[in-house]
C-alpha cells in the first residue's frame, strides 16, 4: 500500500498472538501505544508528519534508545526517540532549485492497417487459405465492393 506509513522499530517487538486483539493478529509495537517518540526540530510530532517532511530538507536524524532518552523526554521515550533536524535558512539571496524531466515516446514500428473493405476480404481469404478453410468471399463479390457505385449496398469503410 503506497499510502501506508512506514514501520519504525527501534527495539525488538513481540510476535506472539494477543488474543484480546481482533482477528488474533500479532501485537505490533508500531501501531499500538508503544511507539517511538518523534521529535522534529524540538517539537513532538506524529509519524505521519515525519513522513511528510521532504527528504531534501532533513539535515540529520538522531536515534536515542537508552536511559539518557528517558531522562530527557520521560516515560514517553521508553521505546526510543527519533530526533529529526531540518535545514535552516541562511542569510543572503534566496536560492531556487528547479528540476524537470521531459521524455518523448514513439513506437519503433507502426503496423499496416486495413484501409478498406476489399482489402479486409482479401486478407480474410488469405488467412482462410493458410488455415485450410474455404474462401468466405469470392473474387466477384470483392470486386463489387471495390467498384461499387451503390455504397449503401456495398459499403467501403475507411476508404
Amino acid at each position: 500500500n503506497p499510502n501506508a506509513l512506514p514501520e519504525v522499530v527501534l527495539r525488538s517487538g513481540n510476535s506472539l498472538v494477543d488474543l484480546s486483539q481482533p482477528n488474533n493478529t500479532p501485537f505490533s509495537y508500531t501501531t499500538g501505544v508503544n511507539t517511538q517518540l518523534f521529535i522534529l526540530d524540538g517539537f513532538e510530532v506524529s509519524l505521519q508528519r515525519i513522513n511528510d517532511v521532504d527528504m531534501n530538507r532533513i539535515l540529520k536524524v538522531d536515534i536515542l534508545k537508552d536511559a539518557a532518552a528517558t531522562a530527557i523526554y520521560g516515560s514517553r521515550a521508553a521505546n526510543g526517540v527519533v530526533l529529526v533536524t531540518t535545514r535552516k535558512g541562511k542569510k543572503g539571496a534566496p536560492v531556487i532549485t528547479y528540476s524537470a524531466n521531459f521524455s518523448r515516446h514513439s513506437p519503433t514500428e507502426l503496423p499496416d492497417f486495413i484501409t478498406n473493405s476489399p482489402e479486409y476480404m482479401e486478407m480474410y481469404n488469405a488467412a482462410a487459405t493458410r488455415s485450410g478453410v474455404a474462401f468466405k468471399y469470392d473474387v466477384a463479390e470483392i470486386e463489387k465492393y471495390r467498384n461499387a457505385t451503390d455504397r449503401n449496398r456495398y459499403p467501403n469503410f475507411n476508404a
